[in-house]
C-alpha cells in the first residue's frame, strides 16, 4: 500500500458486509470506549505526578540534602551506601515523571495509513473544499475502512499511553521501595 492509497481488496471486503451490520453505531461506541481509555491513562500519568512529587517532599524534608555524607570522613558505609539508595530513589522518580509525561503527551503521527480523512492531523492539513470533495466522494466501503483505520490508530495510540503509564508505576514502585530501604539503614546507623 502506497503513502495515500487505500487498498482495494480491503475496501471490497467492507462493501460485502452490506446492511447487515451497524457500522455507526460500532463505530462510535467504539471511539467512545477508545477516548474513555486514553482519558484514563492520562489521569493515571497525572496522579502518578502527584505521588512522585508527594515523595519528592518527603524525602527533602526527612533527609535534607544529605551531600555531606559524601565528604565526611567518619560517616559509615551504611550512611553512604543510604545516600546512594536515595540517589537511586531521586533517578527512579525522575524516570517516573519522565514516563508520566511521555504518557501525556500528545503524538501526531498515524500508524499505517498516512492519509486518514478521518484523522484531525490529515483534516488540517488540505484546505475546506478538498476535504469536503474526498470525503463526500468516498464509497461506503472507503468510508468504513476509514472508520476502522481510525480505530486501530486510536488502540495503538492507548498501548502507548498504557506502556509508558506501567514503566512510570513500576519506576515510582521502586523509588518508593529504595527510599524505605534507606530510611532502614539510616534508623539502624542511629
Amino acid at each position: 500500500m502506497q503513502n495515500g492509497e487505500i487498498d482495494e481488496r480491503l475496501v471490497r471486503l467492507a462493501e460485502e458486509q452490506g446492511g447487515e451490520i451497524d457500522w455507526q453505531n460500532i463505530y462510535y461506541t467504539t471511539i467512545l470506549d477508545l477516548d474513555a481509555q486514553i482519558t484514563l491513562a492520562e489521569t493515571k500519568a497525572q496522579l502518578i505526578m502527584g505521588a512522585c512529587a508527594i515523595l519528592l517532599a518527603a524525602i527533602g524534608l526527612e533527609r535534607g540534602a544529605g551531600y555531606d555524607l559524601l565528604l565526611d570522613a567518619e560517616a559509615s558505609w551504611v550512611e553512604r551506601l543510604a545516600f546512594l539508595l536515595m540517589l537511586l530513589t531521586f533517578g527512579a522518580l525522575i524516570a517516573a515523571v519522565f514516563c508520566a509525561l511521555a504518557t501525556a503527551r500528545p503524538n501526531l503521527r498515524h500508524p499505517k495509513h498516512p492519509s486518514n480523512l478521518l484523522f484531525f492531523n490529515h483534516i488540517v492539513g488540505i484546505d475546506e473544499h478538498t476535504y469536503l470533495e474526498r470525503v463526500l466522494g468516498m464509497s461506503s466501503g472507503q468510508l468504513k475502512l476509514y472508520m476502522m483505520t481510525q480505530v486501530y490508530a486510536k488502540a495503538v495510540v492507548i498501548e502507548r499511553k498504557f506502556r509508558f503509564s506501567r514503566y512510570s508505576l513500576d519506576f515510582l514502585f521502586g523509588a518508593f521501595v529504595l527510599w524505605v530501604i534507606s530510611g532502614l539503614l539510616l534508623a539502624f546507623v542511629k
